[in-house]
């Protein structure tokens, strides 16, 4: 029954009539634009695993091989501790 209720749900929100109003109404908001089929990739627009840059022994990437590694770059989790280049808990 959920289920049913969903695809209710869902056929009202993608109803063309409805979103045909929504663009109008936000028109000036939301510069949309009509799709076109060109626009749509498909499975042969992405690259394979040998059309991507080669790796070195390390696993870097041979595109960035040989590049300084940035060291001081730290994420909001992990806070750096003094006593050591690169040394991170």
């Amino acid at each position: 029954e959920a289920i049913d209720i969903l695809n209710a749900d869902w056929s009202l929100l993608t109803s063309p009539d409805r979103l045909e109003k929504l663009v109008e109404r936000y028109r000036e908001d939301l510069p949309l634009e009509p799709l076109e089929p060109k626009m749509i990739g498909t499975l042969d627009d992405v690259p394979t695993i040998d059309t991507m840059p080669a790796q070195t022994e390390s696993g870097e990437s041979s595109e960035f091989a040989g590049q300084p590694a940035d060291r001081d770059t730290v994420t909001g989790s992990v806070e750096r501790v003094d006593g050591g280049e690169g040394t991170q808990r």
